[in-house]
């Protein structure tokens, strides 16, 4: 068993301050897919990339215990660590779920848009039809 299971997190606080603001640029999201607002969508899905670097970070520099380092078992240290835990883990439920939905809405959006396409496609077939192509155009003498 790893000495940091046995430890409460020192940046428990941390996590949760940038995954609170994932949970946020998700309900962003949320508003922006619903008013069909794809550019504002793609600038809180980089937003929410940078939020995600910074957690990377933030675990990547929590330092290892050594082997022979073990945190004496306290109730307070469990009830710390079992509340951080709680907390962290209700913040993550709540961006997986606003997270579904939005991967909901996007694809209904995105199969509207595939169902468009084949009369765009007539419509450009229309519209080709009326021009006249480029090696029948010349000058035409009216006075002929």
């Amino acid at each position: 068993m790893s000495s940091r299971a046995l430890m409460p997190d020192g940046f428990a606080a941390e996590k949760f301050e940038i995954l609170c603001a994932v949970f946020e640029r998700a309900r962003a999201q949320r508003a922006a897919l619903e008013a069909n607002d794809l550019p504002a969508f793609l600038e809180i899905l980089d937003e929410r990339d940078t939020l995600l670097a910074q957690l990377k970070q933030l675990v990547d520099s929590m330092p290892e215990l050594p082997e022979n380092v073990v945190a004496f078992p306290t109730e307070l240290n469990e009830r710390t660590r079992h509340d951080d835990t709680l907390a962290l883990d209700t913040v993550i439920r709540g961006i997986v779920e606003h997270d579904e939905h939005n991967e909901a809405l996007l694809n209904g959006q995105l199969e509207a848009l595939a169902g468009q396409v084949p009369a765009l496609r007539r419509g450009r077939g229309a519209a080709a039809a009326y021009r006249v192509p480029s090696e029948q155009r010349g000058y035409v003498d009216r006075l002929s």
